[in-house]
């Protein structure tokens, strides 16, 4: 009798079986998949021959940026460098150089694009990219008004304000690992 009240007590304040396995996985997936895992089944496909079975396993690749809102963001720029830059590589050796390179370049090229649109010096943009970084707060409307080679007019800047931090928040979503 003892036993079976004990027992009857400890399940009213425990958690099912099920919601601890859920969070486990959960938990295993957020902890698995980051930059080294990712370099590491992108180099997995220089070992494939076949073209059916290397796009069969570059779509599960891909379908697991579909899991998380974070790593969703990042899809378009993996597959774009399994198709266009994978075949030019030699050995699984350089993958990760050849990622690197292609991330950092593509990152280069957005920063680029909108110091251009915006009219901020780049090196501007990248020391406002550095700060919320480093600080986890997207720059202040003055910071970036501040870094504009031509402050915008009154009725224009909270618009504009608003559309640096948002490319700004959209381009550290992206390239941050």
């Amino acid at each position: 009798m003892d036993i079976y009240e004990d027992r009857k007590r400890n399940e009213n304040n425990t958690e099912s079986v099920l919601d601890q396995i859920d969070f486990e996985i959960e938990l295993t997936v957020r902890d698995i998949i980051n930059f080294d895992y990712i370099i590491l089944l992108i180099a997995g496909l220089k070992d494939i021959d076949s073209d059916d079975l290397k796009k069969k396993k570059t779509d599960e690749i891909l379908k697991i940026f579909d899991r998380d809102i974070q790593l969703r963001k990042k899809k378009d720029l993996i597959k774009q460098f399994i198709e266009e830059n994978l075949p030019k590589i030699n050995g699984k050796h350089e993958v990760e150089t050849k990622f690197n390179q292609f991330w950092n370049e593509e990152k280069n090229k957005k920063l680029q694009n909108l110091a251009n649109r915006e009219n901020i010096p780049i090196e501007k943009l990248e020391e406002l990219v550095n700060q919320y970084l480093f600080n986890q707060r997207l720059p202040r409307s003055q910071e970036i008004v501040d870094s504009m080679t031509l402050a915008p007019k009154y009725l224009e800047r909270k618009t504009i304000i608003e559309r640096i931090k948002s490319a700004i928040q959209s381009i550290v979503d992206v390239f941050e690992w």
